[in-house]
Protein backbone atom coordinates (compact mmCIF):
# COMPACT_ATOMS: atom_id res chain seq x y z
CA UNK A 1 0.00 0.00 0.00
CA UNK A 2 1.12 3.79 -0.64
CA UNK A 3 2.39 5.66 1.86
CA UNK A 4 0.35 8.17 3.33
CA UNK A 5 0.14 10.81 5.56
CA UNK A 6 -2.55 10.83 8.15
CA UNK A 7 -1.81 12.99 10.62
CA UNK A 8 -4.25 15.14 12.13
CA UNK A 9 -3.29 18.69 11.23
CA UNK A 10 -4.76 20.36 7.92
CA UNK A 11 -3.56 19.97 4.83
CA UNK A 12 -2.37 23.17 2.46
CA UNK A 13 -4.83 23.22 0.13
CA UNK A 14 -3.55 25.50 -1.94
CA UNK A 15 -0.03 23.46 -2.97
CA UNK A 16 -1.85 20.43 -3.58
CA UNK A 17 -0.10 17.06 -3.26
CA UNK A 18 2.71 15.06 -4.29
CA UNK A 19 2.89 11.46 -5.54
CA UNK A 20 6.29 10.06 -5.75
CA UNK A 21 6.57 6.39 -7.50
CA UNK A 22 9.66 4.21 -7.52
CA UNK A 23 9.16 1.72 -10.61
CA UNK A 24 10.72 -1.69 -10.40
CA UNK A 25 11.32 -1.30 -7.10
CA UNK A 26 13.51 -4.64 -6.44
CA UNK A 27 15.85 -3.27 -9.69
CA UNK A 28 15.94 -0.10 -7.91
CA UNK A 29 17.12 -1.46 -4.71
CA UNK A 30 19.45 -3.98 -5.95
CA UNK A 31 21.16 -0.84 -7.37
CA UNK A 32 20.80 1.56 -4.96
CA UNK A 33 19.00 3.65 -6.93
CA UNK A 34 15.52 3.84 -4.51
CA UNK A 35 15.13 7.53 -4.01
CA UNK A 36 11.37 7.33 -2.66
CA UNK A 37 11.90 7.13 1.02
CA UNK A 38 14.35 9.94 0.98
CA UNK A 39 12.86 12.32 -1.69
CA UNK A 40 9.59 11.60 0.49
CA UNK A 41 10.94 12.14 4.01
CA UNK A 42 12.75 15.24 2.79
CA UNK A 43 9.93 17.30 1.36
CA UNK A 44 7.92 15.59 4.84
CA UNK A 45 10.45 17.06 6.91
CA UNK A 46 10.25 20.64 5.01
CA UNK A 47 6.47 20.96 3.87
CA UNK A 48 4.51 18.75 6.74
CA UNK A 49 1.57 19.97 6.23
CA UNK A 50 1.42 19.16 2.64
CA UNK A 51 0.22 15.57 1.56
CA UNK A 52 2.77 13.43 0.27
CA UNK A 53 1.76 9.30 -0.98
CA UNK A 54 4.42 7.41 -1.86
CA UNK A 55 4.01 4.22 -3.79
CA UNK A 56 6.68 1.65 -4.46
CA UNK A 57 5.56 -0.82 -7.46
CA UNK A 58 7.09 -4.43 -8.08
CA UNK A 59 4.26 -6.03 -9.86
CA UNK A 60 1.88 -4.69 -12.34
CA UNK A 61 -0.96 -6.03 -10.63
CA UNK A 62 0.50 -4.50 -7.02
CA UNK A 63 0.76 -1.13 -8.89
CA UNK A 64 -2.81 -1.26 -10.30
CA UNK A 65 -4.09 -1.96 -6.09
CA UNK A 66 -2.17 0.84 -4.98
CA UNK A 67 -3.39 3.33 -7.50
CA UNK A 68 -6.26 1.84 -7.61
CA UNK A 69 -6.90 2.42 -3.95
CA UNK A 70 -5.92 5.89 -4.15
CA UNK A 71 -8.27 6.43 -7.81
CA UNK A 72 -11.00 5.76 -5.06
CA UNK A 73 -10.49 8.86 -3.09
CA UNK A 74 -10.46 11.23 -6.01
CA UNK A 75 -7.00 11.93 -4.86
CA UNK A 76 -5.35 15.02 -6.90
CA UNK A 77 -1.46 15.24 -7.69
CA UNK A 78 0.01 18.57 -8.59
CA UNK A 79 2.66 17.01 -9.19
CA UNK A 80 3.98 13.37 -10.01
CA UNK A 81 7.41 12.46 -9.79
CA UNK A 82 8.54 9.04 -11.54
CA UNK A 83 11.84 7.28 -10.69
CA UNK A 84 12.73 4.00 -12.89
CA UNK A 85 14.16 2.86 -15.60
CA UNK A 86 13.57 3.94 -19.09
CA UNK A 87 14.54 4.98 -23.16
CA UNK A 88 12.61 7.02 -25.54
CA UNK A 89 10.38 4.51 -26.38
CA UNK A 90 8.78 3.49 -22.72
CA UNK A 91 9.20 2.99 -19.24
CA UNK A 92 10.12 -0.20 -17.19
CA UNK A 93 6.49 0.23 -15.29
CA UNK A 94 7.15 -2.80 -12.86
CA UNK A 95 9.28 -6.10 -13.07
CA UNK A 96 6.98 -7.60 -15.63
CA UNK A 97 5.93 -4.93 -17.59
CA UNK A 98 7.35 -2.43 -19.85
CA UNK A 99 4.71 0.14 -21.42
CA UNK A 100 5.27 2.74 -23.76
CA UNK A 101 5.05 6.38 -22.82
CA UNK A 102 1.58 6.58 -24.17
CA UNK A 103 0.27 4.00 -21.65
CA UNK A 104 2.42 5.36 -18.67
CA UNK A 105 -0.05 8.92 -20.10
CA UNK A 106 -2.74 6.32 -19.31
CA UNK A 107 -1.92 5.18 -15.90
CA UNK A 108 -1.41 8.49 -14.71
CA UNK A 109 -4.08 10.67 -16.14
CA UNK A 110 -6.73 10.00 -14.08
CA UNK A 111 -4.64 11.71 -10.88
CA UNK A 112 -4.71 15.01 -12.88
CA UNK A 113 -1.18 16.15 -12.82
CA UNK A 114 0.22 19.61 -13.78
CA UNK A 115 3.82 18.56 -13.69
CA UNK A 116 5.73 15.26 -14.16
CA UNK A 117 9.21 15.10 -12.80
CA UNK A 118 10.38 12.10 -14.50
CA UNK A 119 14.20 10.96 -13.02
CA UNK A 120 14.62 7.77 -15.79
CA UNK A 121 16.84 7.66 -18.93
CA UNK A 122 15.80 9.33 -21.86
CA UNK A 123 12.49 10.32 -19.75
CA UNK A 124 12.92 14.02 -21.35
CA UNK A 125 13.44 13.64 -25.25
CA UNK A 126 10.61 14.42 -27.15
CA UNK A 127 8.97 11.84 -28.16
CA UNK A 128 7.85 11.11 -24.14
CA UNK A 129 7.39 14.15 -23.51
CA UNK A 130 4.70 14.66 -26.44
CA UNK A 131 2.77 11.14 -25.62
CA UNK A 132 2.53 12.39 -21.89
CA UNK A 133 1.75 15.69 -22.98
CA UNK A 134 -1.07 14.36 -25.40
CA UNK A 135 -2.60 11.86 -22.84
CA UNK A 136 -2.84 14.00 -19.91
CA UNK A 137 -4.87 17.18 -20.93
CA UNK A 138 -3.75 19.25 -17.48
CA UNK A 139 -0.32 18.72 -17.69
CA UNK A 140 1.36 21.84 -17.74
CA UNK A 141 5.51 20.72 -17.52
CA UNK A 142 7.94 18.00 -17.86
CA UNK A 143 11.13 17.68 -16.22
CA UNK A 144 13.05 15.17 -17.66
CA UNK A 145 16.55 14.25 -19.01
CA UNK A 146 17.53 13.66 -22.20
CA UNK A 147 20.43 11.48 -21.56
CA UNK A 148 21.00 9.27 -18.82
CA UNK A 149 19.71 10.20 -15.66
CA UNK A 150 21.98 9.51 -12.72
CA UNK A 151 21.31 9.07 -8.69
CA UNK A 152 23.06 12.80 -7.67
CA UNK A 153 20.05 14.29 -9.85
CA UNK A 154 17.61 13.64 -7.37
CA UNK A 155 19.11 16.58 -5.08
CA UNK A 156 17.69 18.63 -8.31
CA UNK A 157 14.64 16.46 -8.12
CA UNK A 158 13.87 17.78 -4.28
CA UNK A 159 14.64 20.88 -4.82
CA UNK A 160 12.60 21.73 -7.24
CA UNK A 161 9.62 19.85 -5.18
CA UNK A 162 10.31 21.93 -2.50
CA UNK A 163 10.27 24.97 -4.54
CA UNK A 164 6.87 23.90 -6.35
CA UNK A 165 5.76 23.35 -2.84
CA UNK A 166 6.49 26.63 -1.23
CA UNK A 167 5.69 28.92 -4.21
CA UNK A 168 3.04 30.58 -5.91
CA UNK A 169 4.42 30.54 -9.20
CA UNK A 170 6.83 28.86 -10.44
CA UNK A 171 10.25 30.80 -10.48
CA UNK A 172 11.79 30.23 -14.04
CA UNK A 173 15.35 32.22 -12.99
CA UNK A 174 16.06 29.75 -10.35
CA UNK A 175 14.80 26.96 -12.20
CA UNK A 176 17.78 27.73 -14.71
CA UNK A 177 20.16 28.23 -11.89
CA UNK A 178 18.87 24.73 -10.69
CA UNK A 179 19.52 23.53 -14.10
CA UNK A 180 22.72 25.24 -14.59
CA UNK A 181 23.77 23.82 -10.93
CA UNK A 182 22.51 20.45 -11.72
CA UNK A 183 24.70 20.49 -14.89
CA UNK A 184 27.90 21.87 -13.53
CA UNK A 185 27.60 19.46 -10.41
CA UNK A 186 26.47 16.43 -11.62
CA UNK A 187 27.72 16.46 -15.08
CA UNK A 188 23.53 15.98 -15.63
CA UNK A 189 20.79 17.67 -17.88
CA UNK A 190 17.25 18.22 -16.52
CA UNK A 191 14.93 19.70 -19.52
CA UNK A 192 11.90 21.86 -18.34
CA UNK A 193 9.30 21.22 -21.17
CA UNK A 194 6.15 23.27 -21.36
CA UNK A 195 2.50 22.60 -22.97
CA UNK A 196 2.69 26.38 -24.21
CA UNK A 197 6.45 25.28 -25.97
CA UNK A 198 4.88 21.70 -27.16
CA UNK A 199 1.86 23.74 -28.68
CA UNK A 200 3.52 26.84 -30.33
CA UNK A 201 6.04 24.61 -31.90
CA UNK A 202 4.11 21.87 -33.26
CA UNK A 203 5.25 17.95 -34.02
CA UNK A 204 8.04 19.30 -36.69
CA UNK A 205 9.75 21.96 -34.19
CA UNK A 206 10.21 19.15 -31.79
CA UNK A 207 11.24 16.42 -34.37
CA UNK A 208 14.38 18.63 -34.68
CA UNK A 209 14.82 18.16 -31.44
CA UNK A 210 13.98 14.61 -31.59
CA UNK A 211 16.92 15.07 -34.61
CA UNK A 212 19.23 17.05 -32.53
CA UNK A 213 19.35 14.53 -29.39
CA UNK A 214 22.23 12.57 -30.50
CA UNK A 215 24.52 15.55 -30.07
CA UNK A 216 23.43 15.46 -27.41
CA UNK A 217 24.47 12.65 -26.26
CA UNK A 218 27.93 12.57 -27.75
CA UNK A 219 28.34 15.86 -25.84
CA UNK A 220 27.23 14.70 -22.26
CA UNK A 221 29.61 11.64 -23.11
CA UNK A 222 32.38 13.84 -23.61
CA UNK A 223 31.78 15.80 -20.13
CA UNK A 224 31.17 12.85 -18.31
CA UNK A 225 34.77 11.35 -19.94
Amino acid sequence: MPYRFTKMNKIDRRRKAVLIVECDIVKLERQDLALGDQLYAAVKLACPRNLVDLVRADTKANLLKQLGAIAETSQRYRSIVIIGHSNRDGLRLTSDAFVEWDAVANWFSPFDPHRMILIACEAGRWLPCAALFKGISGLKEIYGSPVPAYKNQALFVLGLVLHALKAEKIDKGLIQLMQTGNLLITKGLMFRNTRHEYERGGEVEWALWGAAEPLIDQLMSRLRG
